[in-house]
């Protein structure tokens, strides 16, 4: 996909829409009222040419408190949400809007789903791993303890049948999920555990430790099987490929990309701007990396060449969302607030001058009377690419989509 840098200014859609500080109370906000919503099921994948049709399709209430976490079910028939604050998980069925199960006492700030859905696991601030039975309301069931400290980063394997935790203190653990059982254990780095990967075959666990190491592990015994090096700076932070064979790793002013097949040599490396790489992630295509950090720019890359896609402008505070779509021609990214924002990158191919509105599609957005002072903490896509949840940092979950009959 060519695409011209100078002139990939290319805003699609704004969901939502930032008060004026007139607007704003001077005291605590009000939580949103919504009165009654009924629930739609998503009937199409969210695409470029549909986005214009995109609305609010439900909320889902219940938290008083920041939804911190949320995760998809792998059939996208449920959602999971969890508040820290309020120590509450709940399940959502997504064909009708109900509840499946609502979870108390539990501060939660990982969730995962079996591969067959119909179990929930957990791990929270007392460091344990639950298995939590979507069909029987009466388990509680006792956890499994996957470290003596707080628990960091954690990855589930394509499969769904393994996860990897590391924590603060240095260590990673493996375990599988049927049967539920922790698998290995190993002192991995120094320094706490900043992030983990799976390769997609599930065999190989990549870490990376606040002291700069880039380690891949055998998932079965958790021996070493490659460092990769110990950097200073320290990598911010690392991402794999969909096929596993490129990994990336941006740094305060670069990014540096090893072909994992190739005896881990460098494919490349290019600058960026200070401090815009805090967070990174492949294209489902791997053409395209995108970028995010410090500023108001999501910047994206061409892995293949080191050149700037396009970088997307108006973030004016913390990015909390920057995903590529499953047919990698639309992005989504939010900040913390009130703003959420839609990109097409396919239009961009027709640009010959650098003019947004030749980019913006038909205003569809959540109407701002039904919900008052949205204030934005995640916005995650569904597997199916149908549905975009939204949690509020007062407690609310709202679901957008294009409706069955649209």
């Amino acid at each position: 996909m060519k695409m011209r840098p100078l002139f990939m200014i290319i805003l699609l859609v704004s969901l939502i829409v930032a008060c004026t500080d007139d607007d704003k109370p001077s005291g605590p906000r009000p939580t949103p009222t919504l009165g009654e919503i009924l629930w739609q099921r998503p009937g199409e994948v969210i695409t470029a040419e549909n986005a214009s049709k995109l609305q609010l399709i439900g909320y889902f209430g219940g938290h008083k408190q920041t939804v911190s976490v949320m995760g998809f079910s792998a059939d996208n028939l449920r959602l999971a949400t969890s508040s820290v604050a309020d120590q509450l998980v709940q399940v959502w069925n997504l064909a009708s809007g109900r509840g499946v199960r609502s979870i108390t006492d539990l501060s939660a700030q990982h969730l995962f789903f079996s591969p067959d859905d119909n179990t929930l696991y957990t791990i929270g601030g007392d460091s344990k791993l639950y298995a939590w039975d979507m069909l029987d309301e009466t388990q509680r069931p006792e956890g499994i303890k996957a470290s003596s400290n707080i628990v960091g980063p954690v990855a589930q394997s394509a499969d769904l049948n393994r996860l990897a935790v590391g924590s603060v203190d240095g260590r990673l653990f493996v375990f599988t999920l049927n049967p539920l059982a922790e698998v290995a254990h190993t002192d991995a780095h120094f320094f706490p555990v900043q992030e983990v990967l799976f390769s997609p075959d599930g065999n190989t666990v990549i870490t990376l430790g606040q002291e700069g190491n880039i380690r891949l592990w055998k998932f079965d015994t958790l021996e070493q099987i490659h460092n990769i090096g110990q950097f200073q700076p320290e990598p911010q932070d690392i991402a794999l490929s969909p096929d596993g064979k490129l990994l990336a790793a941006s740094f305060p002013d670069s990014i540096t990309i090893w072909q994992l097949d190739n005896d881990y040599l460098p494919l490349r490396e290019f600058t960026i701007p200070e401090n815009s790489g805090v967070s990174i992630a492949f294209s489902p295509d791997q053409s395209m990396l995108i970028a995010s950090g410090e500023g108001e720019l999501v910047n994206i890359w061409d892995v293949n060449t080191g050149e700037l896609v396009v970088g997307l402008p108006g973030h004016q505070s913390r990015i909390s969302a920057a995903e590529f779509s499953r047919d990698n021609r639309l992005v989504l990214t939010g900040t913390n607030g009130p703003n959420l924002f839609l990109w097409n990158l396919a239009a961009a191919e027709t640009i010959q001058q650098g003019d947004a509105q030749q980019l913006r599609v038909p205003s569809a957005q959540i109407a701002p009377q039904q919900i008052p002072n949205l204030d934005i903490y995640r916005a995650v896509w569904s597997p199916d690419g149908k549905m975009i949840a939204i949690s509020d940092a007062r407690g609310g979950v709202y679901v957008l989509g294009i409706p069955s009959g649209e």
